[in-house]
């Protein structure tokens, strides 16, 4: 093939979200496309980008950033992009818009082979654009609520759904979790030693010298002891929809759970017995009150020791922060706001 009458680069950007949503648009068919086109058009593929199994509806996306910021520092000489489709790029009405005025900025030329859409025509319309934009956002919407919908129908079901089981547990046909024999006693094991008041740091150290290891296959960290201790399923309660949604950035914090979960009870075969599991519970608590008194600025070594007199909760030595008791210390329960116990610390002076 002669190329020398090809003049002009090309970029080209490749999205590719799952295998759920492919709709003709899996890597290759796109890479036959954006080949097909720039063939035609005697442009020179300079650079591919790629995103695999990532949303349309954010810009966290590396191949998309990459692009971009080669763009900027003259990494690449391409004046041109070229996605097989408008929702390759975004499946978001507001970040599509704000990519034509970036690219228009740039002296970029958009190509969508299948959207007929290239800004450097005569018959390019920019609100044509923004509508199929927002029909692509539209689509994403309606795939979003149905795979929702499918998830929580499953979840219903007690079903697994998706990624790796919890350590302990397997998957059988059926979608239906079932205990493990093989890595149940990993965390029977923790549960009993965390019972008998072992430490994190002895409890690592146990797993180790047993050669037990986390699914992929790593050495127990504090983190994985801690959620393992956390976990509802082992003792038999199924839950989804914990982990509150993702932000508009794609970020997701796993620490912030929705105050309405599915959590069904007995839906799952249960590793801990569940007076077990509340009881270990109830011990992370005490020792979270125990370390958060122990590292504050009001240290005392009998906090959470003493008992409330009125309630027989922990107390906690406390300093008055505002009104006319400022920076005196005192004794206060741990079950406020229900008991209002407190007790002023009375100093004496040797004369």
């Amino acid at each position: 093939m002669n190329t020398s009458k090809k003049t002009q680069l090309a970029l080209v950007y490749i999205r590719y979200s799952s295998h759920a949503q492919d709709n003709g648009n899996s890597p290759a068919a796109q890479m036959t496309c954006a080949e097909n086109y720039t063939e035609a058009h005697q442009m020179t593929i300079e650079q591919i980008y790629h995103d695999y199994a990532k949303t349309g509806r954010n810009t966290n996306r590396e191949g998309y950033q990459q692009m971009k910021n080669d763009i900027l520092s003259g990494k690449v000489q391409a004046k041109i992009v070229v996605v097989r489709a408008l929702d390759r790029l975004h499946r978001n009405t507001g970040n599509q818009i704000e990519d034509l005025k970036w690219m228009e900025s740039h002296g970029i030329r958009l190509i969508a082979v299948n959207d007929s859409i290239d800004t450097a025509s005569e018959d390019y319309s920019k609100f044509a654009t923004i509508v199929k934009a927002a029909a692509a956002e539209e689509t994403s919407d309606n795939i979003s609520k149905n795979t929702r919908a499918a998830l929580l129908e499953s979840a219903r079901q007690c079903r697994h759904l998706g990624g790796v089981p919890p350590i302990g547990y397997t998957v059988n046909e059926a979608g239906l979790y079932e205990i493990d024999p093989l890595t149940a006693p990993i965390v029977r094991d923790i549960y009993t030693l965390y019972s008998s008041g072992m430490g994190y740091s002895y409890i690592k150290k146990h797993l180790r010298e047993k050669g037990y290891k986390t699914t992929g296959g790593n050495d127990f960290s504090d983190t994985a002891i801690h959620t393992i201790l956390t976990n509802q399923k082992y003792k038999g309660t199924y839950t989804y929809d914990r982990t509150a949604a993702k932000d508009s950035d794609g970020h997701r914090n796993s620490h912030k759970i929705k105050p309405d979960p599915i959590e069904i009870p007995d839906g799952m075969p249960a590793i801990i017995e569940p007076a077990r599991f509340d009881k270990v519970q109830e011990k992370l608590a005490q020792n979270r009150r125990r370390t958060a008194s122990r590292t504050g600025k009001n240290y005392y070594a009998l906090n959470g020791f003493t008992r409330c007199p009125k309630c027989g909760k922990p107390l906690v030595m406390r300093e008055a922060r505002r009104g006319a008791h400022v920076g005196e210390k005192f004794w206060g329960c741990t079950g406020f706001p229900q008991c209002h116990f407190i007790k002023k610390i009375v100093k004496t002076e040797n004369k």
